[in-house]
């Protein structure tokens, strides 16, 4: 009996350093590696007293300045991300919504999923969230409004819903996604040909548990993702920008 658990000692005591081995090494190489690349100046909302169209091709749009947000190869976790993209930002918000409007630059329209469908996201928290640089880094708490090429088609036949064409899950961390009871946001994208434009938005207060407010009094932080469904982006296979902090103009 004695010989036996001497086998099992000495047995497992290699494994568990080996364990510690692997762990520390996956530490090394999969910690948050965009900290102080780049900082991105802050996305501003501005105040507008019409209503805000969900179609991205409005003449509406025009009028908003716009923010470009250059995108990371996500290296914080495998998989990896693959590319460097660059995203054209517009924010604005009235007394009851707020929306923004993502064009990127895609070759193909890929709306097929779940593993090769295009998607952009966009990710809210706590200004005094213990985020790191990277979207949805280790310790984040916060929303994400993540739109999906494939639902989006789906919405819009006879009878759709826009909700559909987002998905609003509350986060604490990387594969840490919950969809939230009520589905509240609405999204809309158009393809020209080169890439993509959307429109994502919602009410400005939060209405039910884990939804984030998202009103001008509000201190909060924002970053955005992008998923190409040609190079079979999905889940931490993405293109991230680096979290920098949301500002509400005036009205």
């Amino acid at each position: 009996m004695k010989g036996s658990v001497k086998v099992a000692l000495g047995f497992s005591t290699p494994l568990l350093l080996f364990g510690v081995v692997f762990f520390l090494l996956m530490r090394f190489f999969t910690r948050d590696q965009l900290v102080g690349v780049t900082d991105e100046p802050p996305i501003q909302v501005i105040y507008t007293s019409s209503e805000i169209p969900l179609d991205p091709s409005s003449e509406f749009w025009l009028d908003i300045d716009q923010t470009n947000v250059h995108l990371w190869p996500q290296n914080a976790r495998v998989p990896y991300g693959t590319e460097e993209r660059d995203l054209s930002v517009r924010g604005v918000y009235n007394d009851r919504e707020i929306a923004f409007h993502l064009e990127f630059d895609d070759d193909k329209e890929d709306r097929e999923g779940p593993l090769n469908r295009d998607a952009c996201a966009v990710f809210f928290g706590p200004a005094n969230s213990p985020a790191t640089a990277q979207m949805m880094a280790h310790g984040s708490t916060g929303n994400l409004w993540h739109w999906v090429a494939d639902e989006d088609a789906l919405s819009r036949q006879e009878g759709g819903d826009p909700t559909q064409a987002v998905l609003e899950l509350f986060t604490t961390g990387p594969g840490t996604q919950t969809p939230l009871e009520q589905q509240t946001v609405l999204g809309w994208g158009e393809y020209s040909g080169t890439g993509w434009s959307v429109v994502i938005k919602r009410q400005l207060d939060s209405v039910q548990d884990d939804a984030v407010s998202v009103e001008p009094d509000s201190e909060l932080i924002i970053s955005f993702a992008v998923w190409d469904g040609s190079k079979v982006e999905a889940l931490a296979r993405k293109s991230i920008s680096i979290v920098t902090n949301l500002v509400f103009e005036s009205n």
